[in-house]
């Protein structure tokens, strides 16, 4: 399923979750965060080219940003829906490794493949959030246990520098659509402030354009494409209004 089925799924959920719910007071919630994340190993191919080098090891990362949130319908006593825009970095980089290299499918074996230095900044929507309301008092009548889970589309802000195409260290910036899913728990210090923790993954294909001399002089367009699946685990405080 791509970025556009997943955003046209959980808009008719959205759609369907206000219409058969009772409003509740609208919510507002700001958040900042921050913690670390892990990308799974990927192949990384050579676009228009049969090459590839196979399992690349990516670097544990640090991931910081920021949500805006929105709860906006509750269902009866049990939860409440929501939207929601998070804005966050993270570098899910490759150092240089040997790893195993094919051409058309034909694995030559190991192969010193040099650094791939990447950063990336994520705008993603929130486009179906659902929490519950747990621990309810009359402090807090939206319950002062929240837990919660968060899909939507994302947009991924990539910019690479490669050394593995002549002249090293081009540098090119992409941006590529993908998803990101979480849950999380969010509990409650005072009505206006509280703490959470939250597990994300996200899913994107990342490419870098680099140019090379060819042997008659002119220039050549490379592009490296990869599938990076990345876990992040986070930590925040959040204010309501």
């Amino acid at each position: 399923m791509n970025a556009r089925h997943i955003l046209q799924t959980c808009s008719i959920a959205v759609c369907c979750a206000v219409a058969c719910s009772s409003p509740v007071q609208a919510e507002f919630v700001a958040e900042l965060y921050g913690g670390g994340s892990f990308t799974q190993n990927a192949d990384v191919d050579i676009d228009g080219t049969t090459i590839t080098f196979h399992r690349v090891k990516f670097n544990t990362s640090w991931t910081a940003g920021g949500r805006l949130g929105y709860w906006f319908r509750e269902i009866g006593e049990l939860g409440a829906f929501g939207m929601g825009l998070d804005v966050f970095a993270f570098q899910p980089e490759a150092e240089r490794q040997t790893v195993q290299f094919s051409i058309g499918g034909v694995n030559l074996g190991p192969f010193q493949m040099g650094a791939m230095n990447m950063s990336t900044i994520a705008i993603a929507f929130d486009v179906l959030r659902f929490r519950l309301h747990l621990a309810k008092s009359g402090e807090y009548q939206q319950g002062r246990i929240q837990p919660y889970v968060s899909v939507g589309p994302a947009l991924f802000i990539t910019k690479t520098s490669d050394e593995n195409i002549f002249p090293i260290n081009q540098s090119s910036t992409k941006t590529s659509v993908g998803v990101k899913a979480g849950a999380g728990l969010n509990v409650h210090l005072t009505a206006a402030w509280s703490l959470f923790g939250e597990y994300r993954f996200t899913h994107f294909t990342s490419e870098a354009t680099s140019m090379i001399t060819s042997f008659g002089g002119g220039l050549t367009e490379f592009t490296t494409k990869t599938d990076l699946n990345t876990h992040h685990v986070v930590g925040g405080i959040s204010f309501h209004f």
